[in-house]
């Protein structure tokens, strides 16, 4: 969907365009990291359409913003949690209010947690492990010979308001910041959809996917809610 509007900025991106007293209009863009905000009077005669699309998986890199301004960002930058080397951190691209609505309703139309911990039927195949206090290297392997690339951007998905794109490697190595077992549902998902990983708020981690797959016998005696 694209929406137009009255403005002069025509090379930034438009974030709100508010009538104010006066006849005039209060117009905030982004510039950088920074968000802008500024009083104009604008000529009745003068209209610029300014594109504003709707998100998708295209556009959303576009959403991403400093760790500063994520509400998860103490998992990952305080030494009280953890602190993660900088090269890591700066790999970690967390998501506007925006686009991590846009991936909670991306991932509720697809009816992919209509039952738990997937719809049933949406995958051929349904991995499971649980997390113990040091099994950590036993996690950390499991989550390897889900066989997806190193590099792999992936989406993770919390609540409509947190969202964050990291780097497959890193999601593996520093799960146990990604996820808090006694608080979190974490789904963790590409765009396609062929498979999908749901950290559950029990300690307990699911994958399912379409591919040819053969499950993990680490946890072969485990006995899980789902």
């Amino acid at each position: 969907m694209v929406r137009t509007t009255k403005c002069l900025i025509r090379s930034r991106k438009i974030l709100l365009v508010k009538p104010v007293v006066g006849g005039k209009k209060r117009l905030q863009w982004q510039n950088g990291n920074s968000i802008v905000s500024h009083i104009f009077e604008l000529p009745v005669s003068q209209t610029y359409n300014v594109k504003q699309m709707s998100i998708d998986f295209d556009n959303i890199f576009q959403h991403v913003i400093p760790m500063e301004s994520f509400r998860l960002k103490w998992r990952f930058a305080d030494e009280r949690y953890d602190k993660l080397p900088d090269q890591h951190l700066d790999q970690l691209k967390p998501l506007d209010d925006e686009a991590a609505k846009f991936l909670w309703d991306y991932i509720a139309k697809s009816n992919l947690h209509n039952d738990t911990p997937f719809k049933k039927d949406f995958f051929q195949t349904i991995d499971k492990a649980r997390i113990f206090n040091g099994n950590e290297k036993e996690i950390k392997k499991w989550l390897y010979h889900r066989g997806l690339s190193f590099d792999k951007p992936v989406f993770l998905s919390w609540q409509q308001t947190d969202a964050m794109i990291v780097p497959w490697k890193l999601l593996i190595k520093y799960f146990d910041s990604f996820y808090y077992g006694s608080s979190d549902d974490l789904t963790v998902i590409d765009q396609s959809l062929n498979w999908a990983l749901l950290f559950y708020h029990e300690d307990e981690i699911y994958f399912g996917t379409n591919k040819n797959f053969k499950p993990s016998e680490t946890f072969a005696d485990i006995d899980f809610i789902w």
